[in-house]
């Protein structure tokens, strides 16, 4: 057997380290991914629910008052001032709804990625209110 043989391709410990770098490598794409993509999430509950703000604010400049709680938001899908028909957010949890005790104004909420009140980071909740209010995380 030739010497040139034996020294063809890559050894084990050759290829042991490349596999390293790239599962490195891969990982921190990986982490960076799903931060960005959640960080997404937060800013599309937000700006949907910026949407469902104004589509409310123009149904009391029609109607007088604010639909009641127990019609929700479906009202201005009925009424024709948003045209999406499920009102979830991008956990699929339904945006919670509440007329202020006042009756003057509301707030919808996002519960985040817990799915529950309260929570910090991407669990934190995001209210976005009548009068501006916006309790979104910050970029």
């Amino acid at each position: 057997m030739k010497m040139n043989d034996l020294n063809k391709g890559f050894s084990l410990m050759e290829t042991l380290i490349w596999v390293g770098i790239v599962g490195i490598f891969v990982g921190l794409v990986g982490v960076s991914g799903v931060t960005f993509m959640n960080k997404a999430k937060v800013r599309g509950a937000t700006q949907e629910m910026k949407i469902y703000t104004m589509a409310l604010l123009d149904y009391y400049q029609t109607e007088g008052d604010y639909p009641g709680a127990d019609s929700g938001l479906k009202v201005l899908l009925d009424e024709q001032y948003v045209t999406k028909t499920d009102f979830k957010d991008p956990w699929k949890t339904a945006y919670e709804y509440v007329i202020h005790d006042d009756g003057l104004g509301f707030s919808i909420t996002s519960f985040g990625a817990d799915k529950k009140p309260g929570g910090t980071g991407l669990n934190k909740d995001i209210i976005v209110s009548s009068n501006n209010e916006d309790d979104s995380l910050d970029d």
